[in-house]
């Protein structure tokens, strides 16, 4: 239960940093008495030198063959939103990484490679960046993304598992970041808000991560008092969510506020595997060049 804030500016490192550095990072642990491996947490602040933006991640135990991101944008909308791609190499191959674009009907909108090196090769514990707007066919849209690399460059080559962190930022001052985890058919969203008055908004993103289209996913939407509020049918039937395809909800949309709020949890069931993304933002006023602040979070699967 102990626990340690680490500045690579501040705490020494062997090798030292250098002054500049943007990279990835493994955290290992062993324990003190016999050298076994130890079980640890780990969450990133990344902070601007200066002004007011900050953001921060979960780490996460290892790499998956595949990451899923249920919202990813170019410019899109009135403050530009705009989504960056971290994806870190946690295999033991060089691997080439692939990011595909999906519309909300789990239409493939485009593929392509994240460059490295001049090889195009992502080497083990590596780190490679890009951005949703480097590809022109993504300019002012807003989809989906999965996320994977193989060994031999070819997309549909054998995998190797990748860890990935997404980033959010707009013209308004937003900065959200977030960690893409794997699918889970229940999940719990414990922080929920919606008020008129003051301009709180948590949307949810739903991404179908599953094999096949889904034909349930159901979000009960539970007040502070844990009482059942609302009930939303995202699929079902006669409203299928594709592979690959993402929805949004909101307690407005749910029917879940009472005079233009809400603040409680949502849980999500569905029979296909869903990753889940809650963007909570707020308005902000006399601040030159923030008008909007937010973080995101994933949700959390049930055992």
């Amino acid at each position: 239960n102990g626990s340690k804030i680490f500045d690579p500016k501040v705490d020494a490192t062997t090798p030292v940093l250098p002054s500049t550095f943007d990279g990835s990072l493994v955290i290992a642990a062993t324990r003190i008495s016999d050298s076994s491996h130890a079980n640890i947490l780990a969450s990133v602040i990344e902070m601007q030198p200066t002004g007011r933006r900050a953001s921060a991640y979960e780490a996460l135990a290892a790499g998956a063959n595949q990451q899923f991101v249920p919202t990813a944008m170019c410019n899109y909308g009135t403050t530009r939103q705009t989504t960056y791609f971290s994806v870190q190499n946690t295999g033991t191959e060089n691997a080439t990484t692939f990011i595909e674009f999906y519309n909300s009907s789990g239409k493939l909108l485009a593929r392509t490679s994240v460059a490295a090196t001049r090889s195009n090769k992502l080497q083990p514990n590596r780190r490679a960046a890009y951005s949703t707007c480097t590809l022109s066919t993504m300019s002012r849209r807003s989809g989906s993304a999965m996320i994977y690399a193989t060994s031999n460059g070819k997309y549909t080559g054998p995998r190797v598992p990748v860890a990935v962190t997404t980033k959010v930022t707009s013209t308004d001052g937003l900065q959200t970041q977030s960690t893409p985890v794997q699918g889970a058919t229940s999940l719990i969203l414990p922080y929920v808000r919606w008020a008129d008055a003051d301009g709180y908004r948590s949307p949810i993103f739903v991404m179908n991560a599953g094999s096949t289209s889904d034909n349930s996913v159901v979000l009960r939407y539970y007040d502070a008092s844990g009482t059942l509020v609302a009930t939303q049918n995202l699929a079902s039937a006669t409203k299928v969510l594709a592979k690959k395809g993402f929805r949004t909800s909101t307690p407005s949309q749910a029917g879940a506020t009472s005079g233009g709020r809400f603040t409680g949890s949502v849980v999500i069931e569905s029979t296909q595997p869903v990753v889940v993304i809650v963007r909570t933002v707020r308005p902000v006023t006399g601040v030159s060049g923030y008008k909007t602040l937010g973080e995101d979070y994933n949700g959390i699967p049930l055992p």
